[in-house]
């Protein structure tokens, strides 16, 4: 049918009131219209979002029946008619958010409240905690588009099965540097068009489950450190081909409920309050229709925001309330319509997924299937996302015969690392690693964890254990620990709920075997260490708090110690008063040490496994990571792989760490990020063969932190609270760009995994069409090759296609991903490979036209399986140039499941 004959049939149903239900009513006409008899397919949903929960917008829902322009054309219309209804009062309270991360309610209109959960890499806030997912970083690395739809719709199905409506994700900022505190939230990895691959499919399968998806942080967020006053000097050409090319790929295909804007500011204004970003770019230029949130608390300027296109200031509205904005409405300086549009686009997000039709309930009715399911969607994707950096001699899988391996590392016997803050989930089970080495082992094999090599609070050896003086305003408790492992939160402190002031602990150790030991300790305020009255430790007046969301940084220190010697040891510990524990924040003191030389037996071992990382101490929400492993683990693992030949170094961590000092010296790398609570099984797997390592490094690892393009442009100001700028200087040339141009070689390139399996490529060649006019959103040619396994093992290949234009007319990068492809061969098989391009694979953004531009020329368009690792090429002409609407031209593809 005609869409002008289709809309008016609808317009002519469209006839109800506010009061009844909407969205049966629009569904019946949308189907009478296009001439499709029965109820809506997948059926009608009750409980949370009432009893039409995928009328307009769920799964299996309209979708099947109606396009797109009539869903969008029904709600628009239902809006309508509830804005015109509602008072100025009404509408300025409803643009501030409730509760945590809500939307309140509006019962004059059947408006219900809508509850969120703060839930990118899994569900907070439920009792219990939903499945804990792999790191963002890990589903990047699994270049799996397939995959990154099963992981939205499970975290979708999590989200509604455990009483909320709304997902604070995912997030998809880019990579920029190796010290972002939230870079393992992100699903981009360090290159625009692997977000822009991935996200829309994240973001459609979390809102086919009837719930809606946060596109998170607009945008450039990429420093933690004194977030709030970091202020990001990026061109705008920088700006649009790298930093918002995610964000445009999700808004344009998958057409998010919501965005969140983020915490610093882009070219001096806050980024919930500019215009540029929020109304000139989203809004008007990508026809965004959804609505934009502010991040917690970030708004500065409530008129300002509101002018700038910010929706709804979260959490409750303290910049855009009716107090602040009722007088500039009513004096004209914001116009009643600007008010009117930002309640129009909630509105009609709760009309598209059918959140009108009863009270939202917060119900939790997931099931123990239920939660299976998604625990083998976690697995999947830390299986997929694992990366095989290195495998000297096919160290890797381990033998199939009953081996004797030692496990080293306090992170193996823990829960799975994560990070900090927002995204961290607190399992509530899990597979840690030696659980999932001990299960995939082969029968009759041993495993020990030798733990005087790891440093572990709840393991470490002293004498007789510690007496520890306590006190508290005046008053003194003496008291014997076993431990210093002591969680004031969870009861540790001997003066009941009032935490210590200060408290010294004295004891002994002896140590097995002469040479260095590391000594740690983690503590809410200042620390001192001696061992035999020396200083080891000393952190000042205590770690650094950030302002926002304060975490407590764990200080290190070694020194050379001799076997069977009894040593003194004096901890002092000062609590700072002004600390206060957010988003899991550590109060209380750990204190372990380990031997960082092995003992002669571990060269006997079959393998060694040493697990090191990152973790939550370190990296985070609100405080930036480092690039230099803590805790003296590079002479940790020096050692041991001078000790024994045969260790594999599993590597957890959220972004690049320096592994110069000990890489050429093990056996095998496997870079397994924060795997979420099924990383320990996905782990075994790989380690003993199960699964074949799939995974590519979406970002660059370099040997050096100053190789870094940005390295000079990110200060790290220390929360200072003074206004810092970070110029984007190096501007296109980041990542592996910024490698290549400068002809520097990284540790381990973008793209780069190893398999069990070998492959070969072969017979690249390109071929274009709809020349001299290249489409702004269809294919316009075609990359093809052969790919063969040329190993006796089943195996998965992510084949990756670059273009460059040879003799640019601008400054540009010397290749670009445009297109990748993960293909599944059996031992043998060869296959032919199509990977499609668009014409945004060969355009530049033209600053002086507002538009895509491509250039006449010669364009390498190359193939390989990573990005320092062409296997082939052909050469493409253009033949005259053009450019490309902001408005119509897509960054990828437009998926399949987008066409229908």
């Amino acid at each position: 049918m005609n869409r002008y004959l289709m809309a008016a049939a609808i317009a002519a149903a469209l006839t109800c009131s506010i009061a009844e239900p909407i969205h049966a009513q629009a569904a019946a006409a949308a189907n009478n219209a296009a001439g499709v008899g029965g109820a809506v397919r997948g059926g009608v949903m009750a409980g949370r979002g009432g009893a039409a929960f995928r009328t307009l917008r769920g799964q299996n829902a309209v979708r099947g029946h109606a396009p797109d322009f009539l869903r969008e054309w029904i709600a628009d219309n239902a809006a309508d008619q509830i804005v015109r209804r509602m008072t100025l009062s009404e509408k300025l309270n409803y643009i501030g958010g409730t509760g945590a991360w809500d939307i309140k309610p509006l019962d004059r209109f059947n408006l219900p409240q809508i509850y969120a959960t703060d839930a990118s890499l899994g569900v907070r806030l439920s009792s219990p905690a939903g499945v804990s997912y792999p790191a963002g970083q890990a589903l990047a690395s699994t270049w799996n588009t397939a995959l990154a739809r099963d992981f939205g719709a499970s975290l979708g199905r999590d989200t509604r099965e455990l009483g909320f409506q709304n997902v604070l994700g995912p997030g998809f900022n880019m990579y920029r540097t190796p010290y972002a505190g939230r870079a393992f939230e992100y699903m981009s990895g360090e290159d625009p068009y692997l977000g822009a691959a991935l996200a829309p499919d994240i973001i459609d399968g979390i809102q086919q489950q009837g719930v809606w998806a946060t596109l998170k942080h607009l945008v450039a967020n990429d420093e933690e450190e004194n977030r709030l006053k970091i202020n990001v000097k990026v061109d705008e050409r920088t700006l649009r081909e790298l930093y918002l090319v995610p964000f445009e790929s999700a808004v344009k295909i998958a057409k998010p409920a919501n965005i969140m804007c983020s915490f610093n500011h882009i070219n001096g204004d806050q980024a919930c309050e500019s215009a540029h970003v929020e109304s000139d770019i989203v809004k008007k230029q990508w026809g965004y229709s959804g609505f934009i949130e502010s991040d917690y608390n970030a708004i500065i300027d409530g008129k300002k925001a509101a002018l700038a296109g910010t929706d709804i200031d979260m959490p409750q509205g303290i910049g855009m309330n009716e107090a602040n904005l009722r007088p500039l409405v009513e004096n004209g300086t914001i116009p009643q319509s600007v008010i009117d549009d930002k309640v129009h686009r909630i509105v009609k997000q709760l009309l598209l997924f059918g959140f009108t039709e009863g009270k939202t309930s917060t119900d939790n009715t997931q099931t123990a299937d239920e939660r299976l399911r998604s625990e083998g969607i976690a697995q999947k994707v830390a299986e997929e996302g694992i990366v095989l950096l290195k495998n000297a001699d096919s160290n890797l899988p381990l033998s199939s015969r009953p081996l004797r391996i030692g496990v080293i590392g306090q992170r193996s016997v823990s829960a799975p690392p994560a990070g900090f803050g927002s995204a961290n989930i607190d399992p509530y089970e899990y597979v840690n690693d030696i659980d999932g080495i001990r299960a995939a082992a082969p029968s009759g094999s041993t495993i020990t964890y030798i733990d005087r090599m790891s440093l572990d609070p709840g393991l470490t050896p002293s004498v007789s254990g510690f007496t520890g003086a306590y006190s508290y305003a005046g008053n003194t408790v003496t008291r014997d620990d076993s431990l210093i492992n002591l969680n004031w939160n969870q009861g540790a402190s001997p003066f009941g709920g009032n935490f210590p002031d200060a408290a010294v602990w004295s004891g002994q150790i002896r140590p097995t075997v002469s040479g260095d030991h590391v000594f740690k300790i983690r503590a809410d305020g200042a620390v001192r260490v001696q061992i035999n009255g020396k200083e080891i430790i000393n952190n000042g007046a205590g770690t650094v708090i950030t302002p926002t969301i304060p975490p407590t940084l764990p200080v290190s220190g070694t020194i050379s110690l001799k076997a069977g010697q009894v040593y003194d040891v004096s901890i002092q510990y000062e609590r700072k008063p002004d600390y206060f524990s957010t988003l899991g924040g550590f109060q209380g003191v750990q204190f372990s040490w380990a031997q960082l030389v092995p003992t002669p037996d571990l060269a006997s071992y079959d393998a060694v496994v040493v697990v090191g990382g990152l973790g939550s101490e370190y990296e985070g929400e609100g405080f930036d990571r480092p690039f230099k492993l803590p805790e003296a683990q590079d002479e940790l693992i020096a050692n041991i792989a001078a000790a024994n030949p045969h260790t594999t170094v599993v590597m957890h961590a959220g972004g690049g760490v320096s592994m110069r000092p000990w890489v050429d010296k093990v056996a095998s790398v496997l870079y397994a990020w924060y795997p979420g609570e099924m990383g320990g099984k996905a782990l075994g797997n790989i380690l003993f063969g199960a699964v074949n390592p799939s995974g590519k490094l979406p970002i660059t690892i370099e040997k050096y932190e100053s190789d870094n393009p940005t390295f000079a442009n990110y200060p790290l100001p220390q929360n200072s609270l003074q206004s810092t700028d970070i110029d984007y200087s190096e501007g296109l040339l980041t990542g592996y760009r910024g490698f290549e141009a400068k002809g520097i070689v990284p540790e381990f390139a973008f793209g780069h995994g190893l398999s069990y399996s070998t492959f070969n490529y072969g017979n690249v060649r390109v071929t274009m069409g709809n020349i001299p006019f290249l489409d702004d959103r269809n294919i316009v040619g075609t990359v093809r090759f052969r790919i063969t396994n040329t190993s006796k093992r089943e195996g998965a290949e992510v084949a990756q296609v670059y273009v460059g234009e040879n003799s640019p007319s601008v400054t540009r990068p010397k290749k670009e991903l445009k297109g990748f492809v993960k293909v599944d061969l059996k031992p043998g098989e060869s296959r032919e490979v199509a990977v499609p391009l668009n014409a945004r694979a060969f355009a530049w953004f033209d600053t002086s036209a507002t538009a895509w531009r491509v250039d006449r020329g010669a364009y390498t368009v190359s193939v390989g399986a990573a990005s320092d690792a062409i296997k082939g090429s052909d050469q493409v002409f253009l033949p005259r140039g053009q450019t490309l609407s902001v408005h119509d031209s897509l960054p990828i593809v437009m998926p399949d499941w987008a066409r229908r």
